[in-house]
Parts: C-alpha cells; sequence; structure tokens
C-alpha cells in the first residue's frame, strides 16, 4: 500500500445487506488515509464496478484527485481546531 500509495479492497469481501446472505456485489475499490502528520484520521475512499476499470487504470486516472481531496479535508480539519 505504501509503495502504490492507495490502499485497495480485500478481494475476497463480499457485499450485502445486513441480515441478509452475503453475495459478490461486483465492487471494487481504492483508499487513501486522511494523514496529519504521524496522525491517520481515517480514510476516504472511491467505489466503482470491477469490470469497468482494473484498479491500476483507475488510479491512473483518479489516484491524484483522492490524494487532493484527502489533503483538502485533513486542510479543513485542521482549520476547525485551530479556532
Amino acid at each position: 500500500m505504501r509503495a502504490r500509495g492507495y490502499a485497495t479492497r480485500d478481494p475476497t469481501h463480499v457485499g450485502g445487506w445486513y441480515g441478509k446472505p452475503p453475495h459478490a456485489d461486483g465492487l471494487i475499490s481504492i483508499a487513501v488515509p486522511l494523514r496529519d502528520g504521524a496522525r491517520v484520521l481515517g480514510s476516504i475512499n472511491i467505489v466503482w464496478l470491477r469490470t469497468a476499470f482494473s484498479v491500476e487504470v483507475f488510479a491512473a486516472r483518479h489516484l491524484e484527485e483522492l490524494q487532493d481531496a484527502a489533503a483538502e479535508i485533513v486542510s479543513s480539519v485542521r482549520g476547525r481546531r485551530a479556532r
């Protein structure tokens, strides 16, 4: 994950509604941390249909935007703490 700059959804994960049997939902995702220095405040991800793009193609197209969004969220949290 650190080498790529993002994490991926566990391919063995299956979706489904709580209380119902699990089923393959056909989704995949990438995620980046909301990192504030040494602290990780959370993460942000994008989910898409597995058949639309491979992880590598999707990351090449959208990873920078996802990282920018993460940085903007962390900056907003910092601003709120400063008040």
